[in-house]
């Protein structure tokens, strides 16, 4: 994982909120930025004197020339304000090598029914998933619910209705809003005037109501059948639990976690010795009662990969070889990787006096 110097060559409006940045590859680099669908790339700039770093989804195709990442501005998010206010064409970023578990990967003759569910910018991965799947596995098909506020936040709204006609076969697109936009027309001095919802399509939020009829709908005609769930937390456990209560295998479902909140505990031993592998070198450090090992790599600056440092993108995933830890919060690692003893270090404190873990698995 390293971070090159990349060239903003195109910067697109999504919405009024949301922009899609996409990046010039030099030919010698291209190599290390192919990536599977679902990948991210991680930002880092200095922002105020602080360094930042934040993970954002590919959103384009496998074959794409230039990969682009969607960014929507958040309130009080230092990155998005940046990447959508001041960047412009022509300006470099440092940008991560693709990292990500959250990925769906093409697999030719295969012959699947994939269903993705995501709400706001959780659709970001999934485009570079459907982009992906339609062109190189056109025996599988894919079926797409997605949550919106209103017509004017549908992310993709144009290239979602593109690629439906185009590969209307393959693909069905359904999107939920849960506030319509209303218009008043007539009416004198704007008194009695009639409300216009011109949205024809479902309304509300995303609920088992709502999963009933979309699954109903779309049975899909394939045996092997996989989830893809991209959102905000609430979503992520409302979808899963869904599932599964309709007999759905857990290995089945697949989640990535959008607007995570960054929360530590008072967690671990008063102190602990951690030796660290990290880039072919061997260390201790010291870690006190409630700090992160990532939080002490810091501190120590010892260079460790990181990116959302809320649990939710596995950047800085590394695996305990000794010793027991503990996390405050896990989105991004699967059950059998947490049995394993893989850790996302941002979260991680250790229980015992002496652990040993690497980042170089």
């Amino acid at each position: 994982m390293q971070f090159h110097t990349l060239k903003i060559n195109k910067i697109v409006s999504e919405t009024k909120d949301t922009n899609t940045i996409y990046f010039d590859i030099p030919s010698h680099l291209r190599e290390n930025y192919q990536f599977i669908p679902g990948q991210h790339l991680t930002i880092k700039a200095v922002i105020n004197g602080t360094e930042l770093r934040r993970a954002y989804s590919i959103c384009t195709s496998t074959d794409a020339s230039s990969p682009g990442i969607t960014i929507k501005k958040v309130s009080g998010g230092q990155m998005s304000s940046y990447l959508n206010d001041k960047v412009k064409e022509g300006d470099t970023l440092e940008v991560m090598t693709p990292e990500g578990h959250f990925v769906l990967n093409p697999e030719g003759q295969k012959q699947r029914d994939i269903y993705f569910i995501a709400a706001g910018s959780g659709i970001t991965p999934v485009m570079s998933m459907i982009k992906t799947i339609v062109e190189h596995e056109p025996k599988s098909s894919c079926y797409l619910l997605y949550g919106s506020r209103d017509e004017s936040n549908i992310i993709f709204k144009e290239q979602l209705d593109m690629l439906e006609k185009k590969y209307a076969d393959q693909l069905v697109v359904e999107h939920v809003l849960s506030k319509p936009i209303i218009r008043k027309e007539g009416g004198i001095g704007g008194l009695f005037a009639k409300k216009i919802v011109s949205w024809k399509g479902k309304t509300g939020r995303l609920n088992e109501q709502i999963y009933s009829e979309f699954f109903r709908n779309n049975q899909g005609q394939n045996p092997e059948k996989c989830y893809f769930v991209c959102g905000p937390g609430d979503l992520i456990e409302k979808t899963e639990n869904y599932l599964i209560a309709q007999g759905i295998d857990k290995k089945q479902i697949h989640k990535e976690y959008f607007a995570t909140a960054n929360t530590h505990s008072d967690s671990g031993v008063d102190m602990a010795t951690v030796r660290v592998t990290l880039s072919g070198n061997t260390f201790d450090v010291k870690v006190p009662k409630g700090k992160t090992i990532l939080d002490t790599l810091i501190e120590a600056k010892k260079n460790p990969p990181y990116s959302c440092t809320s649990g939710a993108c596995s950047t800085c995933m590394a695996k305990v070889t000794v010793g027991e830890m503990t996390m405050d919060q896990c989105f991004a690692l699967e059950d059998d990787e947490v049995e394993a003893g893989y850790i996302l270090t941002c979260q991680a404190h250790p229980v015992t006096e002496k652990v040993e873990i690497t980042f170089d698995n």
